[in-house]
């Protein structure tokens, strides 16, 4: 087996890691910092869509955007290219179910996408539009834009922003882009511009005009604004606009619902109204990162220009039966959207349902159930665990209007599911000839009848794939609810993965093996049945005892996958072993599953932990070292790492943890998700309201519950990483833990990151800074 790479040697105390500081470098002589460089710095394949056929006859063509992390310039850069390949006439057809598995596909070399803010194709594909950043150096107002939209021919028009609106968002809840199907608008959200404020002794602006002066009220410089928390604080109440292609201009879409933050426009097929989400801002905003079950409703409003804020009143058109529906797709034909809420519960992550409506609706139209929640999976359908997911692919549905195509987690992979909106059907699109058994696959795009797809496994970087599905070969499947069966569909490998560059990475990972282990769960939860649970275990191949990482993921509802990661690549590029533990009441399992944790943690998900970490140690004899464990988490990973070395302070070598949560009964009140505390610790609230005031009895349940509980009892060396711009867990939390060790006497560093969020993924120096220093700690 090749030898761990060379650490370098440790930094003690309180280090403080600021923008300046020096990127992580390193030679040819196998270093840490190289072998991020290889890990980290992979070519991710991140966005794929399809040229529509119309504007490629003959062809298939698919653009491809990758991004890479350049540790040394501190940047995640992208690249698009595209792949091509020719086309039988049968292929093109609808009619036609053999759409040629393309042998050969060629493909334009990569171009550098520099600093657009975001991009997105006609449905014809035969515009572009670009958004590009038009604030200079100086400029007070940082949110302007250019859209910059261009035709095959190279021609272009650029329509600015300036004074229109302010921070465009294209991703997450509140993001969203969509054009119109007659291509003479654009819908998107942007943050509309904040009404002047001043204090008693500003002077006026020479800059201001009367409108402005008469708007502005003084005393108001200082009012407290709320937003929607963790990396979002400069999103208050989001709204939708359109940029008109034949006026070449902007305008704000009026009659928006009072109280409500607006995201994922999708126009309706008469091209003159859309539908969108609305997210309830009353009685406060939660933060809504990591959550698909803040309340909501879909809203259909006119896309016309109207001077009049009342003029054009939008539609509800979910009733209260949805609690939060969110990604509205509309179907080929124009006569069917689909959507997918959750039940009325508080879990951050919940299980969601496929809802469908007839089109057009007059707001009276009642929505169908396509797929039910699953509480608890069956024989029935293979095990089928319901669906899990935050988002839907901005394209989903086939040509025949009958099918979409999506992925969702089950149990630990992520799987491509083909649904029939009009019987509930379920299959799977999977190409077992060439795609891993334990791979995951994730549904990048859907045109036509052609699906195209990446997959990865733990070892291996992104492969490409086309999927040609046979609608007239589904047709003569005997398909029904109480089956799943794989989807018939031609295949081709439109780009395989590219090797990690680094020869040394690259031998450990070709070497190394990975297993998907099934571990029975130890205690008696009554409430639910749920025998068991699943571990990932990844091992590099070693003649000797290998040390062993012990990893929970963060949530708690959350779930690890069998894609790669390029953390556990660069962990076994070292010589570590990894236990990636998805304990009860993790996601893609069933709700049963989900909903067995809350009130429990700190116990059940702590014993699940240790479990996995008894069968996999027996299970695999002298191949791994009992006695150097270590553990590694963050957020309720953190959580979870914290208490596995109080509650069992014998067991592990080392430990490492970033942003945990160590004492709920203080986080309670300084969290953007006050609610979970309340959630997980098995209070039942309803929904949260901050009339709620904390009780004696609230603080000693969530003491007890918490890792604090047990520092007294903490031998075990502990790096912590903190961002000291974290909403979501607060830096007091490790803070005050790492405070609390060190007057104990025991071996604890702490790094922090001033700039940093929750996830400290906020720049690639960070990453790199965080995984290299946990490393070596670990091997040190």
């Amino acid at each position: 087996a090749p030898p761990p790479l060379k650490p370098r040697p440790h930094r003690d105390q309180i280090t403080r890691m600021s923008s300046a500081a020096p990127t992580p470098h390193g030679g040819a002589d196998g270093t840490l910092e190289e072998a991020f460089v290889a890990t980290g710095g992979h070519a991710n394949i991140t966005e794929a869509s399809i040229q529509p056929l119309p504007s490629t006859p003959g062809m298939i063509v698919i653009n491809v955007v990758t991004s890479q992390k350049d540790a040394r310039a501190n940047k995640t850069r992208k690249f698009q290219r595209s792949f091509a390949s020719p086309l039988s006439k049968a292929s093109a057809s609808a009619s036609a179910a053999s759409a040629a598995t393309a042998p050969v596909w060629t493909s334009t070399p990569p171009v550098a996408l520099g600093e657009a803010i975001g991009t997105s194709t006609s449905p014809s594909g035969t515009l572009t539009l670009t958004i590009h950043s038009a604030a200079k150096e100086g400029d007070k107002d940082k949110h302007q834009y250019h859209f910059v939209v261009s035709d095959a021919m190279g021609s272009c028009a650029t329509v600015g922003t300036k004074g229109v609106h302010g921070k465009v968002i294209l991703s997450g809840n509140l993001g969203g882009l969509s054009w119109s199907r007659d291509e003479s608008r654009v819908a998107y959200i942007a943050e509309p511009n904040a009404p002047k404020c001043t204090n008693f002794f500003d002077a006026a602006s020479p800059e201001d005009g009367a409108d402005d002066a008469k708007k502005s009220t003084p005393g108001n410089a200082f009012e407290y604004k709320e937003h929607w928390g963790e990396t979002m604080t400069d999103v208050l109440s989001p709204k939708p606009f359109v940029l008109d292609l034949k006026s070449q201009r902007v305008y704000a879409v009026k009659g928006a619902p009072k109280g409500i933050s607006v995201g994922q426009v999708e126009w309706s097929p008469d091209n003159a109204r859309f539908v969108c989400v609305g997210f309830c801002e009353e009685p406060r905003r939660l933060g809504l990162l990591y959550y698909n079950t803040r309340r909501s409703s879909l809203y259909l409003a006119s896309g016309e220009e109207s001077k009049d804020e009342d003029a054009v009143p939008w539609t509800r058109i979910t009733g209260d039966g949805d609690h939060s529906p969110v990604n509205p797709r509309f179907s080929p034909d124009g006569k069917t959207l689909i959507y997918t809420t959750t039940e009325k519960v508080w879990y951050h992550m919940s299980g969601v349902s496929l809802r469908k409506m007839a089109w057009p609706t007059g707001g009276d139209s009642k929505a169908e159930t396509v797929v039910p929640f699953v509480r608890t999976p069956g024989k029935e359908r293979g095990g089928f665990p319901g669906l899990w997911l935050f988002h839907l692919p901005k394209r989903v549905w086939l040509e025949d209007s009958k099918h979409v195509v999506f992925t969702s987690a089950w149990r630990l992979r992520a799987t491509p599911l083909v649904v029939n909106v009009d019987t509930g059907a379920i299959s799977i699109l999977r190409n077992a000839a060439t795609i891993h058994a334990d791979a995951s696959v994730h549904v990048l795009d859907v045109v036509g009848r052609f699906v195209v797809s990446k997959d990865t496994t733990p070892l291996t970087t992104p492969k490409l794939h086309l999927a040609t599905v046979d609608l007239e070969g589904a047709k003569d499947e005997k398909r029904n609810k109480e089956e799943i069966d794989v989807f018939p569909a031609e295949w081709s490998c439109i780009r395989g993965s590219r090797p990690i560059a680094n020869p040394k990475v690259a031998k450990a990972l070709r070497e190394a093996s990975f297993e998907v282990i099934k571990v029975a769960a130890k205690d008696d939860n009554k409430d639910f049945n749920v025998a068991e649970f699943e571990v990932l275990f990844l091992k590099p191949k070693s003649d000797q005892p290998t040390p062993v990482v012990l990893r929970p993921h963060g949530g708690p509802h959350a779930g690890f996958q069998t894609g790669f990661d390029w953390g556990n690549a660069l962990m076994l590029s070292q010589g570590l072993a990894v236990i990636c533990v998805n304990y009860r009441g993790s996601t893609g399992y069933g709700m049963d599953f989900l909903r067995s944790l809350p009130g429990r943690c700190g116990r059940q998900d702590v014993d699940d932990c240790i479990s996995a970490l008894d069968h996999v140690v027996k299970m695999s004899g002298s191949n791994v070292d009992p006695d150097r464990v270590m553990a590694w988490g963050g957020s309720h990973g953190g959580f979870l790492t914290t208490h596995l070395i109080g509650q069992f302070p014998d067991r592990f070598h080392r430990a490492a943890t970033r942003n945990p949560v160590t004492n709920i009964a203080f986080m309670v009140t300084e969290t953007d998700i006050p609610d979970w505390c309340y959630v997980e610790g098995g209070e039942s609230l309803g929904e949260y309201s901050s009339a709620h005031v904390v009780s004696n009895e609230d603080i000693a349940k969530f003491y007890k519950m918490s890792p604090v509980a047990h520092a007294h009892k903490i031998k075990t060396p502990l790096l912590m990483l903190l961002g000291l711009k974290d909403l979501r867990v607060p830096p007091s939390q490790g803070l005050n833990f790492y405070r609390t060790l060190k007057a104990r006497g025991v071996t604890t560093k702490c790094l922090t990151y001033p700039e940093s969020t929750h996830s400290l993924s906020d720049s690639v120096r960070t990453e790199a800074d965080v995984w290299i220093n946990v490393i070596q700690w670990f091997i040190g």
